[in-house]
């Protein structure tokens, strides 16, 4: 059957003129076939808590073992946690005791397990840039927990 017209396909950024199916299917063999597991959406406590969590990402870090990972996770989802359910005082002790707690949570379990590099100080910097801003600290407050963090972090 003829259409009227030369096909033309873009393929790679270039065009290809008078490109068949049976060429384009040729450029995937083989194929790989996927297995995808959707289970549902998640709520969206579990959204706020882990959407903008930092450290997520963590897990797919080959220097850092799985099950670091997962804890990292979990402690900057409690301290959050905290940080949400605190109320805002004019000292801002009880800000910098949650944000030293949390630094000596990811402090103890890098000891154990060794994985605290440049990159990894980075995002724990990060972490308790997030943490301050769920508090709504001020500016001052966030500069001052990114300088005791770069302080207390052990590598």
């Amino acid at each position: 059957m003829h259409i009227g017209f030369t096909p033309v396909v873009v393929f790679g950024g270039m065009s290809i003129q008078g490109f068949s199916a049976g060429d384009y299917s040729a450029c995937f063999e083989p194929r790989i076939d996927a297995w995808v597991d959707i289970r549902g959406p998640r709520k969206p406590e579990w959204l706020a808590e882990n959407i903008d969590n930092p450290l997520r990402h963590w897990g797919d870090n080959p220097h850092i073992p799985v099950s670091a990972a997962k804890k990292a996770g979990n402690i900057y989802k409690e301290t959050l946690r905290t940080m949400r359910a605190s109320t805002k005082t004019p000292d801002q002790d009880p800000l910098k005791e949650t944000l030293r707690s949390f630094i000596a949570s990811i402090n103890q379990l890098a000891a154990k397990k060794n994985f605290i590099d440049a990159g990894v100080r980075e995002d724990i910097v990060v972490a308790l840039e997030k943490l301050c801003e769920a508090a709504e600290a001020s500016p001052e407050e966030i500069q001052q927990a990114i300088v005791m963090g770069e302080e207390f972090i052990e590598d």
